[in-house]
């Protein structure tokens, strides 16, 4: 049993160490974004982007041949006009600057040595890069929020508007999944949330989503599809 359990041990260090050294290749490219998600609404957003950018890429590169021009404009116009309204909010929540967009290769390398669940990824798109950089932006200022807020109702009216943010993220990339007529779900961790505030919420989520769910693999570099993502 001892050497069973070694093994397994073993083997398991094995398997974190070889993805650690996948995820260091992944941030040597200066184009690399990680997002070292603490709170559960910048995991969800983490996921939601990676998404956001497989959509986007497939949906530009199908342009005129799959996807009919206009229908592709109109997806578009849409992810536009999302990301304006989520960088509304970030700017006028959270008006202190933000984190500078570029992070070296030892900062990078340090956020994914230590968040083992951090998403680490070359973005395909430019709307996928602004929504990251937005996502980095707010995560660290929820958790400082949650610390020092003593308006609760400013808090009750912030997270609310949050929460609405991330349902109609989630239903956009489940309209640019359809789009491209491939299955999605939302993600576990976004109904897990939704349940905790309302049944109601979460109901109508669960109600609009398609069945087959997207890979949620949290430890693996995002190649062939995959991604990583998670709070730390």
């Amino acid at each position: 049993m001892d050497n069973l359990n070694t093994q397994r041990t073993e083997k398991k260090k094995r398997s974190w160490d070889e993805v650690l050294q996948n995820r260091l290749r992944v941030v040597e490219n200066p184009n690399s974004i990680v997002i070292a998600a603490r709170t559960r609404e910048g995991l969800i957003l983490s996921d939601l982007t990676y998404n956001l950018d497989r959509a986007v890429s497939r949906i530009r590169r199908n342009s005129g041949t799959f996807i009919p021009v206009q229908s592709v404009i109109e997806a578009l116009k849409k992810v536009d006009n999302f990301i304006k309204e989520f960088s509304q909010f970030v700017n006028s929540v959270f008006a202190d600057g933000g984190i500078p967009i570029y992070e070296s290769f030892e900062t990078k390398k340090a956020l994914v040595s230590s968040f083992r669940r951090a998403l680490v990824f070359n973005p395909r798109s430019q709307e996928a890069r602004e929504v990251a950089h937005l996502v980095k932006r707010l995560d660290p200022s929820l958790v400082e929020f949650r610390n020092t807020c003593t308006d609760f109702s400013r808090s009750e009216q912030l997270f609310k508007k949050l929460i609405d943010l991330i349902i109609k993220f989630d239903f956009l990339v489940n309209e640019l999944f359809s789009l491209l007529k491939i299955p999605y779900t939302s993600s576990k961790t976004l109904k897990a949330l939704l349940r905790a505030i309302s049944g109601g919420e979460s109901q109508e989520l669960e109600n609009n989503e398609k069945e087959i769910q997207f890979s949620e693999s949290q430890e693996e570099v995002p190649r062939k599809g995959k991604k990583v993502g998670g709070i730390a």
